[in-house]
């Protein structure tokens, strides 16, 4: 009684033989072995084991018969499992498809002669696996198609099956701005991009098990999760006009790492009064005021992405300005951020 496995040099999956793939290859060339099992109670000897490869790429009911090989004198000396490795002439798996190899080593005298026989399924996977990606938020939740907020990204692939063979994803990887290659197991994973930057790139890919890495992915976002930076002095001097009072001029700082800054609004007691628009970073407010009146003003500054942060001065008045006094340049005494 003896039993013929074999193993080809790759990873080996479950299968039936041709009818199901067992094992998935790349095309090349690939040694092809066998073992030779003895289960019986006495030695075999002169043995002769035969090798067939079929390919069922233009015949797949009845396959091509592609190669054969045999080797002889096999001896099997030692009874009840000694075993023999059988090394048969390589082949090249050249097109992509499914092969069959087939391993015959008949025995007159064997009582369980079924298991003389083996078969192997072989699936070569040439083609690429296909990875997609989508964004959550899936559209900018900023200002001119910025992103305030952390974004997941998931991606997902599948291996297309081309001539009844797929080997399917093995894994994805990713990297965000250059950095670390990071991998995911399977066909399904998600990510978070959280890094403040114009033009953030992120490059994917996916591998199939056999090894087919597709080409990469390239998409960039605009992020900016943080705010600018905001600082408001005042002067005053007298009023040149008819109407007496106090001119009033506010004088905002403000700049922002990565949007850049796009406008500072200033506000007397909570109510809009003007905007000043640009890159600044000096945003100049002025306004004639006549006492008699406790007021604030806020000076609110907002990046490209809508991000913004706020400076404000409490009571001016209370800084001791007066008709006797020429000019008086004052700094805000409290800073409220957000």
């Amino acid at each position: 009684c003896f039993y013929c496995d074999w193993l080809i040099r790759a990873g080996v999956e479950s299968g039936s033989g041709p009818g199901g793939i067992k094992v998935y290859i790349q095309p090349g060339t690939q040694d092809i072995e066998g073992l030779a099992t003895n289960f019986g109670t006495f030695s075999e000897l002169d043995l002769t084991c035969w090798a067939e490869i079929y390919s069922y790429i233009d015949d797949p009911e009845n396959g091509t018969l592609l190669y054969e090989d045999n080797i002889t004198n096999i001896d099997l000396d030692v009874p009840l499992g000694g075993t023999e490795t059988l090394v048969f002439d390589d082949f090249n798996f050249a097109d992509e498809g499914i092969y069959g190899l087939f391993l015959d080593m008949p025995n007159e005298d064997d009582d369980k002669p079924n298991n003389n026989d083996a078969a192997w399924g072989i699936g070569v996977d040439d083609t690429d696996a296909v990875s997609s990606h989508a964004l959550d938020p899936a559209t900018p939740d900023g200002d001119n198609n910025w992103y305030v907020s952390d974004v997941e990204v998931t991606l997902d692939a599948y291996d297309p099956e081309v001539l009844g063979v797929s080997s399917g994803v093995k894994e994805m990887k990713y990297k965000v701005d250059g950095g670390t290659t990071q991998t995911i197991v399977g066909n399904h994973g998600t990510f978070v991009l959280d890094t403040d930057k114009d033009n953030l790139p992120v490059e994917y890919w996916a591998i199939d098990n056999v090894g087919n890495e597709e080409s990469h992915h390239t998409f960039t976002i605009d992020m900016d999760q943080t705010d600018p930076l905001i600082d408001m002095t005042y002067e005053w001097e007298n009023n040149p006009g008819s109407d007496g009072g106090w001119l009033m001029t506010f004088n905002a700082t403000a700049t922002d790492a990565t949007s850049k800054m796009d406008r500072v609004e200033f506000y007397l007691n909570d109510v809009l009064q003007d905007t000043v628009t640009g890159p600044g970073p000096t945003y100049i407010w002025q306004f004639v005021y006549h006492g008699g009146l406790k007021i604030t003003i806020k000076a609110t500054g907002f990046d490209k992405a809508g991000n913004n942060k706020y400076d404000e001065i409490v009571d001016p008045e209370s800084f001791n300005i007066n008709t006797n006094s020429q000019k008086l340049v004052q700094k805000s005494v409290e800073i409220l951020g957000l």
